[in-house]
């Protein structure tokens, strides 16, 4: 056979390479067993990766492992760094020490929240957000919820859920607690070294059936500078002490059933340098003039425990604290610590004063001169968070009048009302 194309030369047919097989009836019967199988496997993938980044972090699953942590599996490339990646839960960020361990495929976050019924958890990395998911909580699961240490004898009151009635284990930082005086379903109350190994560091409650429950007991070594200059205008009379104390406690929320709120001793190792030194004068009714000058002294006075002076009358300092809510409601998160500090020390240095009368008679006298700073029942000295750290802070204030023995005039007595200063540096927690 010839085909012309109308051009010049000749195409001859060629012979198909490919065969066609009649299907037969056993081969349609696999066939139509196997599409829907196909075709849901394909359907399930498309499902999957729907909302899988391009280029981001992705949770394929949440939920809470038997150590109480929240267990992330999925995408998240390598840990950028602290500054460049958080875990959000309920849409509020977890601080880098509750992320435990960050990996390609699993992220191990602590929870020092209360935690609900369900939560929303959501991965941020270098600047881009993954998916959603709602992690449920089993309503049997162990939970601790709060921790509290009550300084004055060093107790520690472990507030959370399903503990049950029979004494298991506690441990603080791997240290097995062995007194515990109190077991309940919601509230376990044991003594904890004060500054020994077990004073501070993660709290682990385990139960005979394996299940267990962390949470971070955090301590804080407070400095806190004061200083009260009380020559007015004209000298150098200062007054100065470095308060040292230690916090034990946690940055969580407080449930339902807390003990109300009070003001606990601080820690009991606690201790106030103090330093006073300098001289300056003073002119009252135009003419009549004080000179005051302190003998330089360096001392230091330990924490006395009780709540009032010592019996005997000698020198003593003092500290109070308690948890800091913007309002008093449990179930929320505090903010800090609200504290009050007492320093009185008894014939701190030697004063040499020195009184001109307007006549030019000149009389002298050497007395005792004591610190006296307080701020019970007055002024709340407040210590908030930032992070896990207690926030810097500077704090001034203008109503406390002179003890030095300067006098002045009405007139001009508020000019030189001497200011007291109190500043603290950042604190960071421990654990």
């Amino acid at each position: 056979m010839v085909i012309t194309m109308g051009i010049e030369g000749t195409f001859a047919p060629q012979k198909s390479f490919v065969t066609m097989t009649p299907i037969s009836a056993t081969h349609w019967k696999l066939l139509w067993h196997i599409l829907p199988v196909c075709t849901i496997l394909f359907f399930s993938a498309c499902e999957k990766d729907k909302d899988a980044p391009l280029d981001g972090p992705f949770i394929e699953t949440a939920g809470i492992n038997e150590n109480n942590q929240l267990d992330l599996k999925g995408q998240f490339g390598e840990d950028p760094g602290e500054n460049s990646r958080t875990v959000l839960v309920d849409n509020v960020p977890l601080t880098n020490d509750q992320i435990n361990q960050w990996q390609e495929a699993n992220i191990l976050c602590r929870l020092d929240s209360e935690i609900k019924d369900q939560i929303t958890v959501e991965v941020v990395s270098k600047g881009k957000k993954s998916n959603a998911k709602v992690v449920k909580i089993p309503s049997n699961k162990i939970r601790i919820n709060y921790l509290q240490v009550w300084e004055a004898d060093s107790k520690l009151y472990i507030y959370g859920e399903n503990f049950g009635w029979e004494k298991r284990s506690i441990t603080v930082k791997g240290v097995p607690v062995t007194n515990v005086l109190t077991w309940a379903p919601n509230l376990i109350v044991c003594t904890i070294p004060r500054i020994t190994d077990g004073s501070f560091g993660d709290v682990v409650v385990s139960l005979g059936s394996g299940q267990s429950a962390t949470k971070r007991l955090y301590r804080w070594r407070m400095k806190i500078d004061y200083t009260f200059p009380q020559s007015g205008l004209n000298g150098n009379l200062l007054e100065e002490a470095t308060f040292h104390f230690t916090i034990r406690g946690d940055i969580g929320v407080l449930p339902i059933h807390y003990i109300p709120n009070h003001f606990d001793q601080l820690y009991l190792f606690s201790f106030c340098d103090f330093k006073m030194s300098g001289s300056g004068q003073s002119t009252y009714e135009d003419c009549n003039q004080v000179h005051v000058s302190w003998d330089e002294i360096l001392g230091s006075v330990d924490l006395y425990p009780n709540s009032g002076p010592d019996p005997s009358g000698s020198s003593y300092f003092r500290g109070q604290i308690h948890a800091a809510l913007d309002s008093e409601d449990a179930g929320e998160a505090i903010d800090g610590f609200d504290i009050m500090l007492d320093l009185n020390v008894v014939n701190a240095t030697t004063s040499h004063r020195t009184y001109t009368s307007c006549d030019g008679t000149t009389t002298q006298e050497t007395v005792p001169q004591m610190i006296d700073f307080v701020t019970f029942n007055s002024n709340i000295i407040p210590l908030r968070f930032q992070g896990t750290s207690i926030a810097p802070d500077t704090i001034k204030k203008q109503y406390v009048a002179p003890t030095s023995g300067l006098i002045w005039d009405q007139a001009d007595y508020y000019q030189n009302l001497s200011t007291v200063t109190l500043h603290w540096a950042e604190i960071k927690a421990e654990w």
